[in-house]
């Protein structure tokens, strides 16, 4: 079982599936951005640390 997980072919497969999740901005970055583009940067500051501080307490959380 281990050994099929270290194919070339799957882990090339994983790698991009990681960089396309991780460059894709989410709905949460979309916010930011509107918040930042609507209300100028302060908003947009202000979005940015309500996102992290939820992503902190979920973290904690799980």
């Amino acid at each position: 079982m281990l050994d099929s997980l270290m194919e070339p072919s799957i882990l090339l497969a994983f790698a991009v599936a990681c960089a396309v999740i991780s460059l894709a901005p989410g709905p949460d970055m979309m916010f930011i951005i509107a918040n930042g583009i609507a209300r100028g940067r302060r908003a947009g500051v202000l979005a940015a640390l309500g996102m992290s501080t939820g992503l902190a307490v979920h973290t904690i959380a799980a």
